[in-house]
């Protein structure tokens, strides 16, 4: 019990940074540490409170006989579903995976007890999601019925133990993908991330199309469909049903005994079999034996570290989606003004403000592309990501600024290629102007390099280096945050008072903010050169 509760203590204190907090000398990096977790919790229950009163208002619109059908069966299965996925794609990377993991095996522990920790670790995060997902629900269907006390007692036992059974499967499917994936050799990842992006282009794309009454009936339909589907998690919550009857207490002992069953096992099997799935998963499949002349062959230093940060880019399906949203952004804007230009273009001009100024119009166009590119700043957290071999990195015999440039290059090769394609297409769309096609290339490429410098130089100001999940570097990490919001007022200040104070033409002072940018790219250039170096060699 105490191993377990180490593992879970080190993977909390890792992730809540508790443990910074409380031992940090440096008054500054403390304050930073408590900033981020104030803004962190503030975005949090700002998200579960908006979800709340959403579900307060559908609760409102849906006659008390369907309640139960519309609203809380479909949460129940939503969120089983949710757990289920998130632990296909998380659970066996936290058990298999995790960079703490081969010095468990070396201790003189149990192997039930570190399947147990890792397991719970991934539990956590899905009760997490459970209870974001459930709980508003759960009150507003007591609430509207008038529910006895013994009703909240089983929902929240229904909260607790729906991701359970959702979890274990997950993770035994998660093994079974990463063992296939070994053995085929198949690249994992780059499938994945294809995925999640053509899933979330999808969406956005379709959110912009749909109308709000067919959105109101997509809704009600995804409501629908999620409701038949709650037969597969019936058996978590069927005793709600009979609260006033003795049945739903034996119900509900009958699925507690019956989930300590499979839970066990679970453990038990996982115990055994544990090493021999850690060496299935973790183990390097080579595509030939023979070595041939093109494994000794010699790269350009910049080449050589611009393939290197490319490649880690795309091995990680996290730092890929996180980072490829303004890119991504960029196109769904360009397709919106490709079918709907002349409708938004109506629309703008019937504000009295902008009447009859059609170059506000593509002034604001081009602000907008530019500021959706900078979204994407692969560099903000790249230096952070070396992590453990960050001393390696400093070894190399090349000069700093080449590692520099190539992490630059790799957030260029994201932006760069859409900026001239989205420009290239509304250029004939918006039936552009000379200056306006102009400005339309020159000004997002300005602002995606000031970008990338930009967050690259806060990253060596604000490394952090002891993370065991990318997803605290790439998410959560002061220089990733600081890097994307602190990049996109680079674009939206000038740009703002260039709207509010200009009262005919906007291009010239646009093209003013264009020659600013390009100054401070230079200025970035030098402090890079100068004090980035220092500053990386002392890190």
């Amino acid at each position: 019990m105490k191993t377990i509760r180490n593992i879970l203590s080190i993977y909390l204190y890792g992730v809540t940074r508790v443990n910074d907090f409380r031992y940090e000398r440096n008054p500054t990096k403390k304050l930073r540490t408590a900033l981020l977790a104030v803004v962190s919790v503030a975005a949090g229950l700002f998200l579960f409170a908006a979800w709340f009163l959403y579900t307060v208002r559908l609760g409102k619109d849906i006659p008390s006989s369907e309640l139960f059908n519309i609203l809380l069966a479909p949460m129940i299965t939503l969120a089983g579903h949710i757990c289920l996925f998130s632990a296909v794609l998380r659970g066996a990377g936290i058990l298999f995976l995790d960079d703490d993991l081969e010095q468990l095996l070396c201790s003189p522990i149990r192997i039930t007890d570190i399947v147990i920790g890792k397991t719970l670790i991934v539990y956590l995060f899905n009760f997490a999601l459970s209870l974001f997902l459930m709980l508003p629900s759960f009150i507003v269907y007591g609430i509207s019925l008038s529910q006895p006390f013994l009703y909240y007692v089983y929902a929240f036992f229904t909260i607790l133990l729906v991701p359970v059974l959702s979890v274990i499967i997950g993770i035994c499917v998660g093994i079974i993908i990463g063992v296939l994936v070994k053995e085929l050799g198949t690249p994992k990842n780059h499938i994945l991330t294809t995925l999640i992006l053509a899933f979330v282009i999808i969406m956005l794309i379709g959110s912009f199309f749909i109308k709000s009454a067919d959105a109101d009936l997509l809704l009600k339909k995804v409501l629908q469909i999620l409701s038949s589907l709650y037969m597969f998690y019936s058996y978590t919550s069927f005793y709600l049903k009979g609260l006033s009857h003795w049945s739903g207490a034996l119900y509900f002992l009958l699925y507690l005994a019956g989930l300590t069953a499979i839970s066990a096992v679970y453990v038990a099997g996982m115990g055994f079999y544990y090493r021999k799935i850690y060496a299935a998963i973790r183990r390097v499949k080579r595509k030939g034996a023979l070595i041939s002349d093109r494994s000794f062959q010699v790269s350009v230093p910049m080449k050589a570290l611009y393939k290197r940060e490319l490649k880690r880019y795309f091995s990680s399906t996290m730092y890929v989606v996180n980072t490829m949203a303004g890119v991504i952004f960029s196109f769904v804007l360009t397709l919106i003004l490709l079918f709907k230009g002349d409708y938004l273009y109506s629309s703008f001009n019937s504000i009295h403000y902008f009447t009859n100024m059609p170059d506000k119009f593509h002034g604001l166009i081009i602000i907008a592309l530019t500021t959706l590119v900078c979204l994407t700043n692969t560099a903000a957290c790249s230096i952070s990501l070396e992590g453990k071999t960050f001393f390696m990195l400093k070894g190399y015999p090349v000069s700093p600024f080449d590692i520099f440039q190539s992490k630059i290059a790799v957030n260029l090769t994201l932006t760069i290629p859409a900026i001239l394609i989205n420009a290239f297409i509304l250029v004939f769309v918006l039936k552009l102007k000379a200056i306006e096609m102009l400005l339309i290339f020159l000004f997002p490429i300005s602002f995606a390099v000031l970008t990338a410098m930009y967050g690259l130089t806060i990253n060596l100001l604000l490394p952090r280096f002891d993370w065991t999940n990318e997803v605290t570097i790439v998410k959560h990490s002061m220089s990733s945050i600081i890097g994307i919001f602190g990049g996109i007022s680079f674009v939206v200040i000038p740009s703002f008072l260039v709207l509010k104070y200009s009262k005919g033409d906007i291009l010239f002072p646009l093209f003013l903010v264009f020659i600013l940018a390009m100054a401070l790219d230079c200025i970035f250039v030098f402090l890079l050169k100068r004090h980035g170096v220092k500053r990386f060699l002392r890190l």
